[in-house]
């Protein structure tokens, strides 16, 4: 079982996002960025886990807010606008090893920092 304890995810600018357990619900086990000052509108990571008889579902979901600063007669607040979401789903046969398993999880990760989906994400493109 992995463990219940605080990671980092390094964003590739300035940034480290470091979330800590907050919880488990209903078999979900959410983490959250507390480095921001604000409660509401943290960024969130939840893990989930399902086992079947062919297949084991791993989903992963990222909620990420845009915050931004408003002045309002002199006082300026942050407050969160909206919120961008991602959700990445592993679905391997439960005969995998742990070398396949890794197979897919590490393409996976090339394949969001390939050019085509930077494009997609960033610039709104399609990429065809």
């Amino acid at each position: 079982m992995a463990s219940n304890a605080a990671f980092t995810v390094v964003d590739g600018n300035t940034t480290d996002h470091v979330y800590s357990p907050s919880g488990i619900d209903g078999g979900v086990a959410s983490y959250q960025n507390l480095g921001e000052v604000m409660t509401s509108g943290r960024e969130t990571v939840r893990f989930s886990r399902k086992d079947g008889k062919t297949v084991e579902e791993h989903t992963i979901n990222l909620r990420v807010p845009y915050v931004v600063e408003t002045t309002i007669e002199g006082v300026t607040r942050r407050a969160v606008e909206n919120f961008g979401s991602c959700q990445v789903k592993f679905l391997v046969p439960p005969s995998w090893t742990s070398e396949q398993r890794e197979t897919i999880r590490t393409v996976t990760a090339g394949l969001l920092a390939a050019t085509p989906i930077q494009k997609m994400v960033d610039l709104g493109e399609f990429v065809w």
